[in-house]
Formats: C-alpha cells, sequence, structure tokens
C-alpha cells in the first residue's frame, strides 16, 4: 500500500529554493552579480528568486546551472 505524500504547493517549494540559494551564496563567500553573470541570469531575475516571497520560478536546467556553479548537488536547494 502506498502511503499519501504530502508535497509543498509551488510557492512553498520557491520560498524553500530560494532561502537555500542565498544561503549557499552567503556560505561560500558568492557574489549575487557574479553569480548570475556565470549563470546567465539577470540580477533583478535571481534577486526575485532568493526574495523572502520566492516571487520568480527556475527551470530545472537553471538550477542546473546553480548547482554546477556553487559545486553543490541540486537536492541541497530542497532541503528544508
Amino acid at each position: 500500500m502506498i502511503t499519501e505524500t504530502k508535497f509543498m504547493s509551488k510557492e512553498e517549494l520557491m520560498q524553500v529554493v530560494g532561502g537555500n540559494i542565498k544561503k549557499i551564496c552567503k556560505d561560500k563567500k558568492v557574489n549575487m552579480m557574479k553569480l548570475s553573470e556565470d549563470i546567465d541570469m539577470s540580477y533583478e531575475y535571481l534577486r526575485q528568486i532568493v526574495s523572502p516571497k520566492g516571487k520568480k520560478y527556475l527551470s530545472f536546467y537553471s538550477i542546473y546551472k546553480l548547482a554546477k556553479t556553487l559545486d553543490v548537488s541540486i537536492d541541497e536547494f530542497v532541503e528544508e
């Protein structure tokens, strides 16, 4: 028997992902402006992703580029 799984809403997930990106950048002393250039994303868009409201969504490819650039595994972005 499969048990029912509770999922976060998209908005909750983006808040977690954005917060984790911000924390990883802080821990690794990565400048957000430089990161946005490295992953070919506008600084404004990245800023909105990491804002507490998580106003923007990320494609899987953007998550992949972030993980490679920050040298972390993708699952670190979704850890609560």
